[in-house]
Parts: structure tokens; C-alpha cells; sequence
């Protein structure tokens, strides 16, 4: 017979180490995105020329897609914080919309202090559209609607995490994108805000499952939450992948300031690495999310009396000589 304890304890061990990993490879992805496009010539040069390609290629469309900017603020992301509360109050899950604020606020604090504290961008000697040493990484607007997605994932009852899954992912790109066309931001930006909220969703996840060590991990996802991370797992390798080799041939075609690399080129390369990294953290998020709700551990039934009788009770049923 299966013991539930024990798997109720694999379960619970799998769901830590899953968010730690999590916790540890955004991190990593962040310091490896400032390492590679803010300190190294070749990686700020290829920064740089997608960059060029996002300004050069504005169109009708791409106008249109600034838009979303325009929606991407602090007054945007105190109206999604009142919605998340809302929301985790009518489903009665106050704690689950507290990680979501946690989320909200603190990956949206982080991006700022990296940005504006921590991170420092080096002259190289460079040609660049922005001033050398103005450090924009982590982008904020992506930190905000990434964050808002993320939030939004967590507190959302299953049945409504694919949809909005897939969604969240395509619209923090577009975000991403909008950014990039309006010269604001380069795509290692980006790439690091997704991090950052990654992050965050994961930290938060662990925590809750280091202290609620007397409950159970409920798994609450449902086929389609299965399906969806799984192809949105796939999705964002092969989008990674692919901007990857476009990367190694601009390295290939000898990628150096002032050359004739194609700008268009090195955007394309850009969007893809940044809906690939969307998707991964995005499948990770839908993945933890219903790790953060908990059911309280079933008690031991009571014993049953007439199965153990108590041996200084007298025993009516038997026959007694006299």
C-alpha cells in the first residue's frame, strides 16, 4: 500500500526544489545578461545594433504598438495591486494575493535598485544612440507588465492560468518590443526584467513552502496548466535557440562598432530571445502558482472504540460463568 506521508513529503521536497532552482537560475540569468551585454564590447555592440534595428524599423504598426507604453505606469501598477486584492478577497485567499503583492512590489523595488544602485554601466569607448554610462538594465516597463502578469497568475483560480499564461507571455514582449522601437531600451533590458520577476514568483513560492511546513503542497493544476507550461517550456527553447544562432552568426559575420552588421538582423535576434525568456519564466510562474496554495495537512482519525476496546472496560458481549 502507497504510504501518503511519505508522498505527501516527496511532493513537498520536489515543489522546493523546483522553486529553488528557479530562484538560482534567474539570478544567474540576471548577472550573466549585465556580465554579457553591459560589460563585453561584442555584447553591448549587439545590444546596440538591435537597438538600431528596433528605431529603424518603426512603422504604422509599430506606433500603434507603443501604445501599450502608455498604459505600462506606477498609476497602471497601483490599479492592478487594488485588482489582485480584490480578487484574492471575493476567492477568500488572503494569503495568496499577499505573495501576490510581495511579487508586485518587490520585483518592481529590485528592478529600480539595480538600475539606479547597484548596476553600473562602464565606458568602453563606444559609438551608442544612448549615453555611455547610462545604465538602463533592468527596463522598468517591462518589470511592471511582467510583474502584473505574474501577480495576476498566482491569485487567478486554475481554469483561468492557461489563457492567461499565453497572453501575459505575448504581451510582455510586445511591451518589450515597444520599448526597443521607442529608443528606450535595449533587449538585454528586457531579458533581465523577466528575470527579476522570475525570480521573485520563486523566492516568494519557497518561502511559503519553508514555513508552512506543517501542510501539504495541494496539487491544484490541472491538465491544461500541465499542457500549457509544457509547450510554453518547448516554445521558449526553441525561441532561445533560435536567437542564439542568429547571435553566432553576427559573430561569425565579424559583429564590431561601426560595421556593416544588419540592424534588422540583430533585432529580429533580440525579439526572439526575449518571447523565449518570457515563455520559459512564464511556464515556471504557471508551474509555482498553485504551489502557493495550501490545505491544511487531514488530521488522524480518531480510534474507533469498538475496534480497540479499552481492556478495563467490561465486555458485555462475552459469557460470563458462575
Amino acid at each position: 500500500m502507497r504510504n501518503p506521508i511519505a508522498g505527501v513529503r516527496r511532493d513537498r521536497t520536489a515543489a522546493v526544489l523546483l522553486a529553488a532552482g528557479m530562484v538560482v537560475g534567474c539570478v544567474a540569468g540576471v548577472a550573466l545578461a549585465y556580465r554579457v551585454a553591459v560589460r563585453t564590447v561584442s555584447g553591448r555592440v549587439l545590444d546596440g545594433h538591435a537597438l538600431r534595428g528596433a528605431v529603424a524599423s518603426r512603422s504604422a504598426v509599430t506606433d500603434y504598438v507603443q501604445g501599450v507604453l502608455d498604459v505600462v505606469s506606477v498609476a497602471s501598477l497601483f490599479g492592478a495591486a487594488a485588482l489582485i486584492a480584490v480578487i484574492a478577497l471575493v476567492r477568500l485567499r488572503r494569503a495568496v494575493g499577499l505573495a501576490a503583492l510581495v511579487v508586485l512590489v518587490g520585483a518592481n523595488v529590485t528592478s529600480q535598485l539595480l538600475k539606479n544602485v547597484l548596476l553600473h554601466r562602464p565606458d568602453l569607448g563606444l559609438t551608442e544612440r544612448t549615453p555611455a554610462t547610462l545604465n538602463s538594465l533592468p527596463s522598468g516597463h517591462s518589470t511592471v507588465a511582467f510583474s502584473v502578469v505574474a501577480a495576476r497568475l498566482v491569485v487567478l483560480p486554475g481554469r483561468l492560468r492557461p489563457v492567461l499564461a499565453v497572453a501575459g507571455a505575448a504581451y510582455a514582449t510586445v511591451t518589450a518590443a515597444a520599448t526597443m522601437s521607442a529608443g528606450w531600451h535595449r533587449p538585454s533590458d528586457s531579458v533581465a526584467a523577466f528575470l527579476v520577476v522570475g525570480a521573485w514568483v520563486a523566492a516568494v513560492a519557497l518561502a511559503v513552502l519553508l514555513v508552512e511546513d506543517r501542510s501539504t503542497v495541494a496539487d491544484r493544476r490541472t491538465e491544461a496548466e500541465r499542457r500549457t507550461a509544457r509547450r510554453l517550456l518547448v516554445a521558449g527553447g526553441l525561441l532561445l535557440a533560435a536567437g542564439a544562432v542568429l547571435a553566432t552568426v553576427a559573430e561569425l559575420v565579424g559583429l564590431r562598432p561601426g560595421g556593416t552588421f544588419v540592424d534588422g538582423t540583430a533585432y529580429l535576434a533580440g525579439l526572439l530571445v526575449l518571447a523565449g525568456t518570457a515563455a520559459l519564466v512564464v511556464a515556471g510562474v504557471l508551474v509555482l502558482a498553485p504551489g502557493l496554495t495550501f490545505t491544511p495537512a487531514d488530521p488522524a482519525p480518531p480510534p474507533d472504540p469498538a475496534a480497540h476496546p479499552d481492556p478495563s472496560e467490561p465486555d458485555d458481549s462475552a459469557e460470563h460463568v458462575t
